[in-house]
């Protein structure tokens, strides 16, 4: 789902950094001239919006709250949408994470 919406913003002239667990997978976006950051913690460290689009409750885990997830930056101001495959649950938990960082 992410590989066709980076597409389309792209071909829209929205300037992207993309970061995927799998690089491979974001090659095509590479070859066309998007940038690709080293790690979630890179791409949200330049980046003023975040989006992730995972497909479980343990990769959103990771790399929204791991130890070099977009979290870790604590950017003030950005902000990031969660459009992966998960519970309620589990996006309110993240929720709470974010804002700490949003309150620290």
């Amino acid at each position: 789902m992410g590989l066709p919406m980076a597409r389309r913003l792209a071909a829209n002239d929205f300037s992207l950094t993309v970061w995927n667990r799998t690089a491979s997978r974001a090659a095509s976006l590479t070859a066309a001239g998007t940038a690709l950051a080293a790690s979630p913690q890179a791409l949200a460290a330049d980046c003023d919006v975040v989006v992730t689009m995972l497909s479980d409750a343990t990769a959103a885990r990771a790399v929204l709250c791991g130890r070099n997830g977009v979290l870790s930056v604590g950017h003030r101001g950005a902000v990031v949408v969660d459009m992966s495959t998960i519970g309620p649950k589990v996006a309110c938990d993240i929720a709470a994470e974010l804002e700490q960082y949003v309150s620290s």
